[in-house]
């Protein structure tokens, strides 16, 4: 497991977390789920932590083609009311399962602090790889990244998408 050094004043924080990652799948056993089934199971996997929960409306999911592979490129908000190490446990608990549920050899993820009572961690912006071989694919690196935006702004690269509305259900 990796750990995320969040670093919390007075080893509390109130804080708002913008997570994304990237699963590959090629050879990957949920590559063929619909964007709407993706989007819930990778909701749900940050929905289980005890320091961190989604903000509602605030993740999406695009599938982009980098190289030959298609990428499932997904971003989550989460509010974070727990010390740093309890944020962190959450976060890399959710990536790790992701990455064998996924059957990912490691998951590409950058997280951004977009609100905190914490001058200094604002803006904030932590980065890395996990997974079960995570190690093996050295440290990460930002021109393999793909990011999570709206279609339109990401050059034509996918068209696919779905993102979490509230009270709307799934949109594609």
């Amino acid at each position: 497991m990796t750990s995320l050094s969040i670093r919390n004043e007075n080893g509390a924080s109130k804080s708002c977390w913008a997570v994304s990652l990237n699963l590959g799948l090629e050879n990957n056993p949920l590559a063929d789920l619909p964007l709407a089934q993706h989007l819930a199971v990778l909701r749900w996997a940050f929905s289980r932590g005890d320091a961190t929960k989604p903000r509602p409306g605030t993740s999406a999911l695009v599938v982009r083609v980098m190289g030959t592979e298609k990428t499932l490129a997904y971003r989550i908000t989460l509010n974070a009311s727990a010390p740093g190490d309890a944020v962190n446990a959450d976060i890399v608990r959710a990536l790790d399962w992701l990455a064998n549920t996924y059957g990912q050899e490691a998951i590409a993820w950058r997280a951004s602090c977009v609100q905190s009572q914490s001058s200094e961690q604002e803006n904030a912006t932590l980065c890395g790889l996990v997974g079960p071989k995570a190690e093996d694919w050295g440290p990460f690196n930002p021109e393999y990244f793909v990011a999570p935006d709206a279609p339109e702004s990401g050059e034509g690269l996918g068209t696919d998408w779905a993102m979490d509305l509230p009270g709307a259900g799934w949109t594609r």
